[in-house]
């Protein structure tokens, strides 16, 4: 069995898909925040496109997920990618935050004040495909960009690909 196929048998395509369109940003940087074996598949779907070098991961610590203390972490793990200044900063948010009810918005709302990244809160999973698909989602979130004037031209051509790619999924 070839290695895609096993990937594809642990995560749908269209989440490796969705990943893929996200790391395809331009000066985007994806934290995939959540349990060991999403952000493992997610890595993956990074890695099978050569798109590790902008993808970064903050597996959930069990105790500290029951606690309700994660959230200190993954705040710290934003600080640290701050540093750099990326243009635009993607929480990509599991399913099992949503579940529990984690509360991102404070940090997004927080992080949004004191910096210039842009920083956007991707989630996932059943119960938020229910409210907005993904890759529409993911159309709004790059429309939206494109509307702040957020890209030089040059960046805003590859976005609008994305875009055009996106509607003719």
């Amino acid at each position: 069995m070839s290695r895609n196929n096993i990937k594809l048998m642990c995560m749908a395509e269209s989440e490796i898909s969705n990943l893929n369109y996200l790391l395809s940003i331009p000066g985007a940087v994806v934290l995939a925040v959540g349990p060991p074996s999403c952000v493992r598949q997610l890595y993956f779907a990074a890695q099978s496109q050569n798109q590790q070098d902008n993808f970064y991961m903050y597996v959930e610590d069990e105790k500290k997920l029951t606690m309700g203390m994660h959230l200190q972490d993954v705040k710290k793990v934003i600080d640290k990618l701050l540093i750099d200044e990326p243009k635009i900063l993607i929480c990509y948010l599991s399913c099992l935050d949503l579940l529990i009810g984690s509360d991102f918005d404070n940090i997004i709302e927080e992080l949004q004040q004191d910096t210039k990244t842009y920083v956007i809160q991707f989630k996932r999973g059943p119960l938020e495909k229910r409210k907005i698909k993904p890759k529409a989602k993911i159309r709004s979130i790059l429309s939206d960009l494109i509307n702040q004037k957020f890209f030089s031209l040059e960046e805003e051509k590859l976005v609008v690909d994305i875009l055009e790619e996106l509607e003719n999924e």
